[in-house]
């Protein structure tokens, strides 16, 4: 498993082997840091703005924030469908900064691959970066850590 990318590679040639020759496989890496995997925020927001769900009134989302491709991908979403809703992006791993530096990445990525010429305003999205007040270490629960998410959600 050292070599992740041979691995991916291995069991997306098995799944093309077991299917019809007009079926596609295509590999999103680990991570989904790429534009590939934004589609499926774009169809998450849009399944969250039906009536039955949330609806289309003003709307904040409160999202912890690793390497920022959930954030990115949830303003997005919500750019293209034009909704009154925003995101606040708390940053758990990297800093505020660097998500907007993997925010513009992503976007710009995406509209290379799938807008071609169309979208519009994708350099802005509707995300606040917020830093975190104490670092976190994966998979540990600090005291108090969640009476503050609540607080940040509160808050915002």
């Amino acid at each position: 498993y050292a070599n992740r990318q041979k691995v991916l590679q291995d069991c997306a040639q098995r799944l093309r082997d077991s299917l019809p020759s007009s079926a596609k496989v295509h590999i999103i890496p680990e991570g989904a840091a790429n534009a590939d995997s934004l589609l499926g925020f774009i169809r998450l927001i849009d399944y969250l703005v039906q009536p039955s769900v949330l609806g289309r009134a003003p709307l904040r989302l409160v999202v912890d924030s690793g390497t920022g491709i959930t954030a990115t991908g949830l303003g997005l979403g919500i750019k293209l469908l034009q909704l009154p809703w925003s995101v606040t992006a708390v940053s758990l791993v990297e800093t505020p900064e660097q998500c907007l530096k993997v925010q513009h990445w992503l976007t710009q990525a995406f509209a290379d691959q799938h807008c071609e010429g169309v979208c519009q305003g994708l350099e802005e999205l509707p995300i606040e970066w917020v830093p975190r007040l104490q670092p976190r270490r994966f998979g540990k629960v600090l005291e108090g850590e969640i009476a503050a998410c609540r607080q940040v959600a509160q808050q915002y």
